[in-house]
């Protein structure tokens, strides 16, 4: 199983510097990331917590173009083999539960079409 974790950032380094000493422990292969012209220390933040983990892909592009972005992530995870890619934003976390059952979780989507929940809170109101 190679499994790529997908994302788009664009000046996250202070956000990421919360975010990745718990990403570092998700069993994923390979982190792709897409840069959106970051101007802060995003790139540098990445790569000194996930170093050869961390793939950074930016195209120079001068306007953002979401679909753009995560086809070219995508592309490159299909041409490295990956078997599985999840999509992810940089405000997001996998629950203990995934992470704890994450082979068995992923090689159920070799035997059916699952929806994993998404939870957002924002401002104290949970949406769904």
């Amino acid at each position: 199983m190679n499994v790529h974790g997908n994302i788009m950032v664009k000046n996250e380094e202070v956000l990421l510097k919360e975010l990745l000493p718990i990403w570092e422990k998700y069993p994923l292969e390979r982190f792709v990331f897409y840069n959106d012209n970051s101007t802060d220390n995003t790139v540098e933040t990445i790569t000194s917590h996930l170093g050869s983990r961390a793939v950074i892909l930016n195209d120079n592009r001068e306007t953002f173009h979401e679909s753009h972005n995560r086809s070219r992530m995508l592309e490159y995870s299909r041409d490295q083999g990956a078997t599985h890619v999840i999509a992810f934003d940089c405000d997001e976390l996998f629950s203990q539960n995934l992470v704890d059952n994450f082979e068995q979780v992923v090689s159920l989507y070799d035997q059916a079409d699952l929806h994993l929940y998404w939870y957002n809170v924002v401002n104290g109101t949970l949406m769904q």
